[in-house]
């Protein structure tokens, strides 16, 4: 419910009055900053991840065995990938005079690839 922007406890309100007092009003507050706590991108993908890793293991047999071969390697990957990524903005932060060599030398990169990078920088 943190993504709509609720509370994580609702009010105990009966009445227009009640919603309007001052308490409810700095509930309200703390449930506007709780919305920004949603997921990355990663924590979404992992989730559907671990989903699909559930879903094929209850199913079982040969195929959902590999499935879930598959989908444990793709997660690996995932977050391998997600630690290069956070490695190298970390790199280009505490080596300022190094940035603009380390972008030249991926500027040679795919499209694809240059917008999975830009989508997990957020």
């Amino acid at each position: 419910m943190a993504e709509a922007g609720l509370p994580k406890e609702l009010p105990n309100a009966r009445t227009a009055e009640d919603v309007l007092s001052e308490s409810n009003v700095a509930l309200a507050d703390r449930a506007l900053s709780e919305a920004g706590d949603r997921p990355d991108a990663w924590q979404t993908a992992n989730a559907a991840i671990d989903l699909g890793i559930g879903v094929f293991a209850l199913l079982g047999g040969a195929y959902g065995t590999r499935a879930v071969r598959f989908l444990r390697e793709a997660r690996a990957k995932s977050n391998a990938l997600k630690e290069i990524v956070l490695g190298n903005e970390l790199f280009k932060k505490t080596n300022a005079d190094a940035a603009q060599p380390f972008k030249d030398a991926h500027r040679n990169q795919s499209p694809v690839t240059r917008r999975l990078v830009a989508e997990m920088k957020g």
